[in-house]
């Protein structure tokens, strides 16, 4: 359960609600509302052709049901092998039918209406991998001539029978009071957000490369769509879960109070009290809220959890995070601040606490550009996995010893120590500025970033990296799991849909490190004849040092990366779209990351380029084919090394 809940908070883009209709988005079936004279009802006119008025039962338009269907397979050639677990070589090829995300390839979703003010919703889904074992993924096999007809469904053998709730069950209620309207969800899972450092998820700043299909992107109403509305606002459109983590339990709504207040109650589970374990764990959160004018807001929220390590219930540990909010808007000026207080107890740690803080400044004029400016301040002792921040300070407790990711565990899936991460993205034990600056004028969109930042506190003994090129690639090594210390030298660590490295430190780093981040990204459009290109590139350039630089590219910074990233989209027709890509990245260390028996750092170098279709085959079904050669060599540690081609072939259907 851990890992579906955390599903959503690491870097889940879904482009459209509409692609996978979630019970939650549809929470209020269309019901066409007719008038029937009952006076005309009671006379039952009859006719040769049966009886008027025609109208179907109110019960049986309270029910609709849709969902998706999704065919993938990989086929992977490796021909130089790969230690995916010391000792372990991966196999020269292999071809997977199925989903290594954990995603289910067939989902239906149920919704209806129960009453006035009342809907319900769930979800039901099945794997398959086409592998002969059908009975324990789909369904026990029936024969046709078993089969029964249609008018009596309830006397023939069950199909899905192996068929399970995925998000559970949910019921949601509104009631109009004269304080104003109150809104109820229950069961099921449900994608909510607070504030970023109380309840959300990471969002960056709307750099993103398309080559590489997420399970979740919509189908849209032509394969070309989706590439062309990106250069024409510069986002990648979003759905529900976006910026939002996952809850589980119960959440009261009180909107549109009196002097422009809201209240919001929650209470259940949220990413960090998962798994199967009996003892109590849980979460609590509630939010105020409070508008004054058309200028000012203020809130005031909360986000608190708790677990049990014991079978006693004696020795309780969890966290804790209250903060204010103040947002202001006029004109062309947006900004926030938000700060408050957070802290974490456990029996092994002890009890700590600290400040943490954030404000964001926007200026968004009538002009094709705008601006913002991101200052943040996370204390070392400050903790939240509900929040959009990564804990890289604090040894957390966990309700059992299951690794993160697989069934069961209460672990969250992220990288712990120093660092290095996406653009803007919040931590504790660091303190930093954002700027970026975005200019889009038709037919171009260029997309700036600086980034500088330092820990507060020194004492750092590890190093936490990932690699921007075969990231998804490089994750399909380890299928179905999310271990850590594997590949040949025991440092890979695999989280979902990608992978970083973690090394230890040759000395301890008693001074505080510093960051610096650039990343440029532009997007062009052209068009030559009836045909329509579009060109996306993406350079970025991060160091870490031991003093602040714009971008330290001495030898002697702790670690240097850089990697260049680019793609075309060519729309050839109205059902075709072709894709290409190229990039290389770069990761080089120091004398004091890890160093081979010369004496050598770090020197790794990774690359790929391949090819692609975007194939429009009818209304809400599409296909979609990926091939791309792809490498990495560290040049300091043989065994550390990879190349190959990799083939992918998606269906996607939507009903």
């Amino acid at each position: 359960m851990a890992l579906l809940l955390s599903v959503g908070g690491m870097h889940a883009q879904i482009s459209n609600p509409e692609e996978l209709k979630p019970a939650e988005a549809i929470a209020e079936p269309l019901v066409t509302k007719t008038h029937v004279d009952p006076m005309v009802v009671a006379m039952d006119l009859s006719s040769p052709f049966g009886s008027f008025p025609k109208m179907e039962p109110s019960r049986l338009r309270s029910v609709n049901a849709g969902g998706y269907y999704r065919y993938f397979m990989d086929y992977r050639y490796l021909p130089g092998g790969f230690e995916a677990v010391a000792g372990y070589p991966l196999p020269e090829r292999d071809i997977f039918i199925g989903d290594d995300s954990q995603l289910p390839q067939f989902m239906l979703n149920i919704s209806g209406k129960a009453g006035k003010g009342a809907t319900w919703g769930m979800d039901l889904f099945a794997f398959q991998f086409l592998e002969g074992n059908v009975a324990s993924v789909y369904s026990l096999p029936v024969t046709d001539s078993l089969l029964g007809n249609y008018d009596a469904p309830l006397k023939q053998p069950r199909i899905g029978g192996q068929m399970n709730m995925l998000l559970g069950m949910n019921l949601f209620s509104t009631v109009v009071t004269p304080l104003g309207g109150v809104g109820v969800r229950l069961g099921g899972i449900h994608w909510y957000e607070l504030t970023e450092l109380t309840m959300g998820a990471y969002i960056g700043y709307n750099r993103y490369m398309l080559f590489d299909r997420n399970p979740w992107d919509p189908i849209g109403l032509s394969p070309f769509e989706r590439y062309n509305n990106y250069v024409s606002s510069g986002q990648v459109s979003q759905e529900q879960r976006w910026g939002k983590r996952a809850f589980q339990g119960g959440i009261l709504e009180m909107l549109g109070l009196p002097f422009g207040q809201q209240v919001k109650l929650l209470i259940g589970k949220n990413e960090q009290n998962g798994g199967f374990d009996p003892r109590p764990n849980g979460a609590f959160a509630g939010q105020y809220v409070k508008t004054l004018g058309e200028r000012w807001t203020f809130s005031a929220q909360s986000m608190n959890q708790q677990a049990y390590q014991d079978s006693m219930l004696q020795q309780p540990f969890g966290s804790h995070m209250h903060t204010g909010k103040v947002a202001y808007h006029q004109g062309a000026w947006m900004g926030y601040a938000e700060s408050g207080w957070s802290g974490y107890f456990s029996e092994d740690y002890g009890r700590v606490q600290g400040l943490a803080a954030q404000g964001r400044l926007i200026y968004q004029p009538k002009k094709p550009w705008d601006a913002q400016a991101h200052l943040f301040y996370i204390s070392p002792d400050a903790i939240n996995n509900a929040g959009a921040m990564v804990n890289g300070s604090i040894n957390e407790s966990s309700i059992n010893s299951i690794p993160a990711g697989q069934a069961g565990s209460s672990g969250v899936l992220q990288p712990t120590g120093t660092s290095l991460l996406g653009f803007g993205q919040l931590a504790n034990n660091r303190s930093g500025m954002d700027l970026n600056w975005a200019y889009h004028p038709k037919n171009v969109y260029i997309n700036l970033g600086y980034s500088f930042s330092r820990e507060i506190e020194g004492g750092s003994s590890s190093l936490s990296f990932g690699h921007p090129v075969n990231a998804l690639t490089r994750s399909r090594f380890w299928r179905w799991q999310f271990p850590s210390g594997v590949g040949p030298y025991n440092r890979t660590n695999v989280i979902f849909r990608n992978t970083y490295d973690k090394i230890a430190l040759a000395v301890m780093q008693e001074a505080p490190l510093h960051f610096s981040q650039w990343e440029i990204q532009a997007l062009h459009r052209q068009r030559t004849g009836n045909k329509v290109w579009i060109f996306n590139h993406l350079l970025r350039g991060h160091s870490i040092q031991s003093s602040w630089s714009p971008l330290y590219v001495a030898a002697d910074a702790l670690l240097r990366q850089y990697s260049l990233e680019n793609e075309a989209y060519l729309m050839w027709n109205e059902h075709l779209t072709l894709v290409a890509m190229a990039s290389a990245d770069a990761t080089l260390g120091n004398l004091q990351t890890m160093v081979n028996a010369e004496g050598r750092p770090l020197d790794q170098r990774g690359y790929a380029y391949g090819f692609g279709a975007d194939i429009w085959a009818t209304k809400d079904v599409s296909f979609y084919l990926r091939h791309k050669w792809f490498g990495f060599t560290d040049r300091s540690f043989a065994l550390d090394s990879y190349h190959g081609s990799e083939t992918t072939l998606e269906l996607k259907l939507l009903f």
